[in-house]
This record gives structure tokens, C-alpha cells and sequence, in this order.
């Protein structure tokens, strides 16, 4: 992704001939007018015993790929503008109705990119699932970058027997390349709610130096790579001594608990290739399924 300092079309104006209040504003802000309102707006529902996409909204850059493949349905959210940037509003909306059974994930990493004032990105995630139905929400990592800012909220509705499988890792600077964040705004809020009842929440704030406070031992160890998997649903019991046994025996630091018929799973690990290579061994014990195939890509 490359950074644009004049816009390739000219300025709007106004009707009384001078700039609006957008291209005066991007005038000391050149980055203003590549900004973008983007997301994708996707219901999932049932035809016998088939899932579908019954409605695929696409915006701003975002875009939805549903490969013609038998058995469970797998959506690929594919964001063409190759990442994120300040002042980029990102909304994703999955809807599954009731009885639908349906993987959501991404061929290739999100990267967060230097932010270019102190505006944020901001990623919101709605999840709805309804009564008896699945769905994996499985990501592939997101990237941040020395600089970056984000905001980033993710929200969940399940119905009754729904079950839900959601895991998130980021990345604070990439260790192969040498890469340090130490400077960023990383800010993570989750609620997961069951029949109208809060089963999970949680909030991560980093601010400043990232990477010094990353280094601290009561706050990761030193560790670059930070991945949380919660899992709702009737497998929670019989997952939990094999999740535990597994990640044991990966390079990471791992915890996995279990309550109030929910499954957490935390990762820490040097590189976000140890997280990475730690989860690909213990999701198919959490969903009882394989890896989605784009991640083999």
C-alpha cells in the first residue's frame, strides 16, 4: 500500500463554488481523501440442509468471496485496499439465521499502517447467530505497525444452542523483519451476549510504547504476538484436556479455561509465526473441523 498525497480527481466543491468542508480539510490532511467507510454487510441462511449467502453487501474496497464448494459454507472477507489507515471506518456484519452452520474468515493477514495524526482506525464486528446454528469467525492474524492506531470493538448475539467459535491474533511488529512497535494505540473491546444474557466480556488497552510495555514481565514477557479464542457450545467439555494437552507442547505460553459453558483459550508467543503455527493445531480440536482452506493458501 503506498501513501497518496494528492487526490487523482479533483476536489468537490460546493454549490456556491468553493470547497466543501471535506476538500478544505484535506487540504492540510492529504491523507483525508483516501479514507475510507468500508465493510461488508453478510446474512447466512438455510436451504434444506444447505447454508447460503442470502445477502452480501460489499463497501468501499471490501469485498466477499464464496467459493462453490460442497459442504460447510466458507466465506472469505477480502479487503482489496491491502490494509488500514487512519480514519478508515471499518464495519463487518455477519448475520446467520437459525440452523445455519458457516465458516467466516480472510486470505491473508489485515495490516494496520502508521497512522498519520492521531485519528484512529475503527473496526467494528457484529456477529449474530441465530437459535441451533454455527459459526466460526477464524481471521487470519492482523498486523500492526510502529505507529498504527486502532479502535476496535466486536460484538456478538447468540441465540439459544447457537454455538460460536471466535479467534483474533495481532501481530505488534512483525519479529523476522526486525520490526518494533514503539509507538501505537491498540484498543480491543469484546462483548459476546447468549439468549439475552452477557456471557463474555473484555477490554485491551495499549498506549505509547507498545513493545516496552509488551516487554514487562506482568504483561506478556517480552512476547509479540497476542491471540484469544473463545469458544461457546456444547464441545467446551469434551475440548478442553486436548486444547490443554496440545498447546503444551507448542513454543508458546498458553492458558485455557473453561466456565459458564464457554471456552477461553489465550496465547502469548515471541513471533506471530509461533501463535500462528499453535493454533493451527488446537482450532481443528475446538471446532471439529478443519482449518479453513484459505489459510493454506
Amino acid at each position: 500500500m503506498y501513501d497518496v498525497t494528492c487526490p487523482s480527481e479533483p476536489a468537490p466543491r460546493s454549490r456556491g463554488g468553493g470547497p466543501t468542508h471535506a476538500a478544505a480539510a484535506n487540504e492540510t490532511d492529504p491523507l483525508g481523501a483516501i479514507r475510507v467507510a468500508g465493510g461488508v454487510d453478510l446474512k447466512i441462511a438455510r436451504r434444506g440442509d444447505q447454508s447460503f449467502a442470502s445477502r452480501r453487501v460489499e463497501r468501499d474496497g471490501y469485498k466477499l468471496r464464496v467459493p462453490n464448494r460442497p459442504g460447510v459454507l466458507e466465506v472469505a472477507i477480502v479487503n482489496t485496499g491491502g490494509g488500514i489507515a487512519s480514519g478508515d471506518r471499518i464495519a463487518i456484519d455477519v448475520e446467520a439465521d437459525d440452523g445455519t452452520d458457516a465458516v467466516v474468515t480472510s486470505p491473508a493477514a489485515e495490516r494496520i499502517y502508521r497512522a498519520n495524526s492521531l485519528a484512529p482506525a475503527r473496526y467494528s464486528t457484529s456477529l449474530k447467530v441465530g437459535d441451533g446454528a454455527s459459526l466460526l469467525w477464524l481471521p487470519q492474524e492482523t498486523i500492526m505497525f510502529d505507529g498504527a492506531r486502532i479502535e476496535r470493538t466486536i460484538d456478538v448475539t447468540l441465540g439459544r444452542d447457537a454455538t460460536l467459535v471466535i479467534a483474533e491474533t495481532v501481530i505488534f511488529g512483525r519479529k523476522a523483519r526486525g520490526e518494533v512497535v514503539s509507538s501505537g494505540r491498540f484498543q480491543d473491546r469484546w462483548h459476546i451476549k447468549r439468549d439475552g444474557r452477557l456471557v463474555h466480556a473484555e477490554a485491551v488497552l495499549l498506549d505509547g510504547a507498545i513493545s516496552q510495555t509488551l516487554d514487562v514481565a506482568a504483561v506478556a514477557g517480552g512476547a509479540a504476538a497476542m491471540s484469544t479464542v473463545v469458544v461457546v457450545g456444547p464441545q467446551v467439555d469434551a475440548a478442553l484436556a486436548s486444547t490443554r494437552a496440545i498447546l503444551g507442547q507448542q513454543p508458546v505460553t498458553s492458558g485455557v479455561s473453561r466456565w459458564d459453558g464457554k471456552l477461553v483459550v489465550r496465547l502469548l508467543g515471541r513471533s506471530g509465526q509461533d501463535v500462528r503455527t499453535a493454533l493451527e493445531q488446537a482450532l481443528p480440536v475446538l471446532t471439529a473441523r478443519a482449518l479453513p482452506r484459505v489459510w493454506n493458501c
